[in-house]
């Protein structure tokens, strides 16, 4: 082989290498730029708009009775009510909240409040020591609601002055209470109880409101 036929052979070589390794240079960035498509860093991932493969939790209704029951045995500014089971009373109540059952236009939105006290000078003591708080509240424009809890604060009762149980006068308006009433009641007396209204707030003295 002549010096002139090897330079040949070797600078043949020479291209086949370098077209060689363009060609796996270039197979190479094909691949990484597809596999950038497909994965990418967690800070630069697009979030996804839709999600098919995760199943949202089970949003569940408050349970409101136990804090109503609650209410009843220790706030003495919370009616005694009962209630029905637990499972229907919390349909309603959220049914009530969302404004789909009794809605009540003429509601005053007025709550309960101590509006004067009761008392009993018969010999013998009621069920709460013949002296009483009465709680009030205007249901509507026309019509109160009313309870009575013992003034001695031992005493743990709360008993409704509805129709049935008020004999004397109808108690109407919280603003025209008569000043002796008579009960229906086997924990109250059977004679005449005195009532004694509160004074209401006197607005010129702000620190009282």
């Amino acid at each position: 082989m002549t010096p002139k036929e090897f330079r040949k052979i070797m600078l043949i070589l020479a291209v086949a290498g370098i077209v060689i390794l363009l060609t796996i240079s270039i197979y190479l960035i094909i691949v990484s730029t597809r596999q950038s498509k497909q994965t990418c860093p967690v800070l630069s991932c697009p979030i996804p708009t839709k999600t098919y493969d995760v199943i949202a939790p089970v949003q569940r209704a408050p349970n409101q009775a136990p804090n109503r029951d609650r209410k009843v045995l220790d706030d003495p500014l919370y009616p005694p009510l009962n209630r029905t089971d637990e499972q229907t009373f919390n349909s309603v109540v959220r049914e009530v909240n969302q404004g789909n059952l009794y809605r009540n236009p003429s509601d005053s939105a007025d709550s309960f409040r101590l509006v004067g006290y009761l008392s009993s000078t018969d010999p013998v003591r009621d069920a709460g020591g013949s002296n009483w708080k009465l709680m009030a509240r205007m249901k509507d424009r026309q019509q109160g609601e009313y309870y009575i809890i013992p003034a001695n604060n031992n005493i743990d009762l709360k008993i409704p002055l509805t129709p049935d149980i008020v004999v004397s006068e109808r108690l109407r308006d919280v603003y025209t209470l008569p000043k002796e009433m008579r009960f229906r009641s086997p924990m109250l007396n059977d004679g005449v109880y005195q009532y004694t209204e509160i004074p209401k707030t006197d607005f010129t003295s702000p620190r009282y409101v």
